[in-house]
């Protein structure tokens, strides 16, 4: 089975890449295994090999979208101060390019339901992996001392938490209140979290 750390080949990038496309036509529930194989023009047997199923097809493809998005705003919060400063910066980038990812946009429209899960039962792959990054972050912090001495696997997930929450709530602020200033109230609120 493919995970996002083998996925190597052309052709696992052009089925992840179908999947993507599919997903954004039509939603999750109406992507198929057929329909993303002559997409990536590849059998549905070779989907199988490298994927499983669809189902696992879908996981590896928001496992690389995110893998993809802390690798790119790891670059551009790089050398921007402290650990805690760095810290905030890339969690406010987090949140604004995930609230406007046009994938998570269509599976919260069409399919809301399949997320619900790994908001209050079990984390996934993903998760796991921006929990990850946040803890590489928080170590620089602690280890610079911008960031308090504390239980790092616990703040992480506090933090996954809470930014998981401005994620799926942005439309829902965005038609109360401005953006703007929830960011900055979010920075805030990061910032003297994570202070000594």
């Amino acid at each position: 089975m493919t995970s996002l750390r083998n996925i190597t080949s052309g052709s696992d990038t052009a089925i992840l890449d179908a999947a993507r496309e599919s997903v954004l036509q039509v939603g999750v529930r109406r992507t198929t295994a057929t329909e993303v194989a002559r997409r990536a023009g590849v059998s549905r047997m070779t989907l199988y090999r490298r994927f499983g199923d669809v189902e696992q097809l879908l996981v590896a493809l928001l496992t690389r979208e995110i893998g993809m998005l802390l690798a790119d705003l790891a670059g551009q919060t790089d050398g921007l101060g402290s650990g805690r400063q760095r810290l905030v910066e890339l969690s406010l980038r987090g949140v604004d390019r995930l609230a406007a990812d046009p994938l998570l946009a269509r599976l919260i429209e069409l399919d809301p339901e399949l997320l619900l899960p790994y908001l209050v039962d079990r984390a996934g792959t993903s998760q796991q992996e921006a929990r990850l990054a946040l803890a590489a972050v928080l170590a620089e912090g602690q280890a610079d001392g911008s960031v308090r001495h504390t239980d790092s696997d616990a703040v992480g997930w506090v933090l996954l938490v809470v930014l998981q929450a401005f994620v799926f709530g942005a439309r829902m602020l965005a038609a109360q209140t401005d953006p703007a200033t929830v960011r900055t109230e979010l920075g805030i609120l990061l910032d003297r979290y994570l202070a000594p």
